[in-house]
């Protein structure tokens, strides 16, 4: 609720019956653009009072921040004395002290464009308060909360002192701060293996491409010698995602659930998150398709500056895949080569014990992700000429290596003047691809929905 300039008597009259019912306190605090005065938001804190005793959740929010606008805040201190039942605990631009006595009973705490009152605060003393909160379920840190409570103390590598916070109950955690405090954070903290996990890495604006190599690996606490242990559920789908706000690499558990989500923000300039995607591929391979079996993955950007040898590297660190999907802008036919190749690794041997006389006639060795079989492909792009040839001739080799037949395989272009074109290659074809996928969609897409429904979004996760 928005409170109005009222009395602080008036509103306690009014609101502590509402707050003793529920047990939970919502004032969201409306405030003004600039220039005119923060409001005063001293008339409803007596109410607090009659039903502080009361309180299990409290929410204190403000409209119309940013981090750069951390002008006016609150002093807030929930002590034990003063909140005895306050478990749950949101809170948006406010100053609160960073101690046991204000956090150690808590099972929720998410703070937003919040700073410790007393800042700064060493690393041993930051890491000492969350191991007082042996109860916490639920915690986010954003805005940069962590580097504004260290300051001249915060870290620039993944270095705590061997330090280690258990959080057993922990099941949320979403932390939103510059890549090394990230992985000093996570690496400072032991969590549950199903606990859910959001880690936002904000760079400044002006960060060039050269400083975005590796940048996901420097938030991740398991590469290197971090002294935590971060430990996550054995996810099965992943995602992929460039676009001009972000850069986003993504686990998923087997349940759907998110595992581990790295999120790289600080507006980009026009075409520089499409140059970002071929290193990303690359980087969510060397991260996870290696450590984990992952079943299902989903692409997002444009594809146009996607290199064919990094789909290569992609799909020969993917085994276990059986369902794909792009979507975005750029061409599918690089893609569709590297998933008809032979992997690199097996193809070089081939080449190298041909070239040395040792096999005059080399064994033909299968495509990658063997067990595939679900392809759904999507791009605002012209219909390429050749494409549906060439899914074709994946289709056989895959035929040909006894992998597993399609159940579905769906391919979309852009609705426009090669439409015609891409009609005739589907009608000349389709008897062929059909008898190598259970389902075949091949409408257009305008950008905004598909031309003809042959593809339903229900029975697959791509949607």
């Amino acid at each position: 609720m928005t409170l109005p300039p009222l009395k602080g008597r008036f509103l306690s009259s009014c609101v502590s019956p509402l707050a003793s019912a529920s047990y939970s306190c919502h004032p969201s605090i409306k405030g003004h653009y600039r220039p005119l005065p923060p409001p005063d938001v001293k008339p409803f804190l007596p109410l607090f009072k009659q039903m502080m005793p009361l309180l299990e959740d409290f929410l204190l929010s403000r409209y119309f921040t940013s981090v750069e606008d951390r002008g006016y805040r609150i002093l807030v201190s929930p002590t034990a004395d003063h909140f005895p039942s306050l478990r749950r605990l949101t809170l948006a631009c406010v100053t609160l002290p960073w101690s046991s006595t204000t956090l150690s009973r808590l099972t929720r705490l998410r703070l937003r464009l919040s700073l410790v009152q007393g800042a700064p605060v060493r690393q041993s003393q930051f890491l000492d308060v969350l191991q007082s909160c042996s109860e916490l379920e639920d915690l986010e840190l954003s805005d940069n909360f962590i580097s504004s409570a260290l300051d001249r103390y915060t870290p620039t590598s993944a270095t705590g002192g061997g330090q280690i916070v258990e959080l057993p109950k922990l099941r949320k955690l979403k932390v939103e701060d510059t890549p090394p405090v990230i992985r000093w954070f996570l690496g400072a903290t032991r969590i549950h293996e199903h606990c859910s996990i959001e880690a936002r890495g904000c760079l400044p604006r002006e960060t060039g491409p050269e400083s975005m190599q590796g940048i996901f690996s420097s938030m991740d606490p398991t590469i290197g010698n971090a002294p935590g242990e971060l430990r996550v559920p054995t996810p099965r789908h992943g995602r992929i995602e460039a676009n001009l706000s972000m850069l986003e690499l993504a686990l998923y558990s087997t349940e759907g659930s998110l595992v581990l989500q790295v999120v790289q923000e600080g507006g980009f300039p026009d075409g520089d998150a499409d140059f970002y995607l071929d290193a990303m591929l690359r980087e969510f391979a060397d991260l996870f398709g290696s450590t984990f079996e992952i079943e299902c993955c989903e692409i997002r950007g444009d594809l146009e500056d996607v290199r064919f040898d990094t789909y290569l590297y992609l799909l020969s660190r993917l085994p276990a895949l059986e369902e794909l999907a792009f979507i975005g802008n750029g061409p599918c036919t690089p893609f569709l080569r590297a998933l008809k190749h032979t992997p690199v690794p097996v193809r070089n041997r081939a080449l190298n014990d041909y070239m040395d006389g040792e096999d005059n006639d080399p064994e033909p060795t299968p495509p990658p992700c063997p067990k595939l079989t679900s392809l759904h492909l999507c791009t605002e792009e012209s219909y390429e000429e050749g494409a549906i040839e060439l899914l074709l001739t994946v289709l056989h080799r895959r035929a040909f290596h006894n992998s597993p037949k399609m159940v579905r395989t769906g391919l979309y272009y852009a609705c426009d003047e090669t439409y015609k074109r891409y009609q005739y290659d589907v009608d000349l074809f389709r008897r062929e691809v059909s008898s190598h996928t259970a389902h075949f969609y091949w409408t257009y897409w305008n950008g905004h929905d598909y031309g003809e429904r042959y593809f339903n979004p229900k029975t697959s996760i791509f949607h």
